[in-house]
């Protein structure tokens, strides 16, 4: 696993030991910067369910200001934290170790260009839960992304004030992308 663009294009990545994170595949954060191309410029990204960090560490490389990562696992914020020293990207970057219903209500304050969620696939309800706190909690600027990684076989339903960017599919792997539209319809 590798930065794939940018200033760290190339950079070896570590992953967390075992099968309780599923680390997004180069092919796919390849495909996810070609689609986002004309959306993508600078901002703040909060990597949520992070793993590795490979998804936050991508868009640093490639140009957003800072980048937020979030999982409540040890092994996993040891990992995030030490594949953000290999990039040097230390001051664009704060590591969370916690649970994501928690991170997601701490960032009453804060408002991300990007949002990347990566849940485990077979905890739908994680899904569920980070849509609607994102939602509630108006944690996306306007015409801001939310970019979901799940399994092929599951869909979600576009909350009010999202528009769907794309839907793409890899095999088992999708990524939904949603843009949010209108703020006045976001519930508080």
């Amino acid at each position: 696993m590798r930065i794939i663009g940018g200033d760290c294009r190339g950079i070896k990545l570590s992953a967390p030991l075992g099968l309780n994170t599923r680390p997004t595949l180069d092919r796919i954060r390849e495909s996810l910067f070609n689609i986002l191309g004309q959306y993508f410029n600078g901002g703040t990204v909060l990597d949520l369910f992070a793993g590795s960090g490979c998804n936050g560490l991508e868009f640093l490389s490639r140009g957003v200001d800072f980048s937020y990562f979030v999982d409540n696992s040890s092994q996993s914020y040891n990992v995030i934290t030490s594949n953000i020293e290999k990039c040097r990207l230390k001051d664009k970057s704060k590591v969370l170790k916690m649970d994501y219903k928690k991170a997601l209500e701490s960032f009453l304050s804060e408002t991300f260009s990007y949002i990347y969620m990566d849940p485990p696939f077979m905890k739908r309800d994680y899904y569920i839960d980070s849509i609607n706190l994102i939602k509630e909690n108006r944690l996306l600027k306007k015409d801001g992304l939310l970019i979901i990684e799940h399994k092929t076989d599951d869909t979600f339903e576009l909350p009010e004030g999202f528009s769907e960017i794309k839907n793409k599919k890899y095999g088992n792997t999708s990524l939904s992308i949603w843009s949010f539209v209108n703020e006045s319809n976001i519930c508080g």
